[in-house]
């Protein structure tokens, strides 16, 4: 899946993956992650997530996100009221203003130094974004980006995906395990319960999918 594709995505207004309110698995399960006022917590693949302002401005915490799509990042500031300021960083741009902290680039050009020290990490749509072929490689960066004892709070998604153009894919309970098992502890909060598909996969003819949502804590060394 090249960038282009989402790039058009964005250009299309074509965003059904976008949630108008905050996620309600982040409000359920955030306690878990175990935040203090002004924790960083990265959010990959962030489009103009709402979750990120209410993180700031409910939580008290310093969301920190990184997004292909500069009009996804544009859009997700100016539907706040909110100013940024943007400063180049290698090969990413990173904007910052109402307590929010968004890199704008490829995922993979984002490197530790960078993104500095983290508490945790909300993966709500990013995952499940990504074809099969990709999502090695993703869960890798992941963990390199987060460091020991860091919690990763995940939700995905699983269905019948014969013929289904994902996104978003279907990522069921074992390839959660195998993906994400080199680096983190993987505990289940919440598995295969039943939901509305979105928009994306309603119209394919999917008329039902099973969330799931996890809790992984980052090991000090793969295993």
């Amino acid at each position: 899946m090249e960038p282009g594709f989402w790039q058009q995505r964005w250009a299309d207004g074509r965003i059904g993956f976008h949630r108008p309110e905050v996620n309600p698995k982040l409000r359920a399960y955030i306690d878990r992650l175990g935040l203090r006022p002004g924790d960083r917590v990265f959010v990959p693949l962030c489009g103009k997530s709402v979750d990120l302002r209410w993180l700031a401005a409910d939580q008290g915490v310093t969301p920190v996100g990184v997004e292909l799509s500069e009009r996804a990042v544009t859009t997700l500031f100016s539907e706040n009221g909110i100013e940024p300021a943007c400063e180049p960083q290698g090969d990413l741009v990173l904007w910052r203003g109402g307590g929010v902290a968004v890199y704008c680039g490829d995922y993979f050009d984002l490197t530790g130094p960078q993104l500095g020290a983290v508490a945790a990490a909300w993966d709500r749509a990013a995952l499940i974004a990504l074809p099969a072929d990709l999502r090695p490689a993703y869960a890798a960066h992941t963990a390199h980006l987060l460091p020991p004892g860091a919690c990763l709070l995940l939700v995905t998604l699983a269905y019948a995906d014969d013929g289904i153009q994902g996104p978003p894919f279907a990522v069921p309970p074992a390839e959660v395990e195998s993906l994400y098992a080199p680096w983190f502890d993987v505990a289940a909060l919440d598995l295969d319960t039943p939901a509305a598909p979105p928009g994306d996969l309603s119209v394919q003819g999917i008329t039902e999918i099973r969330e799931s949502v996890w809790l992984l804590t980052r090991n000090s060394d793969p295993v």
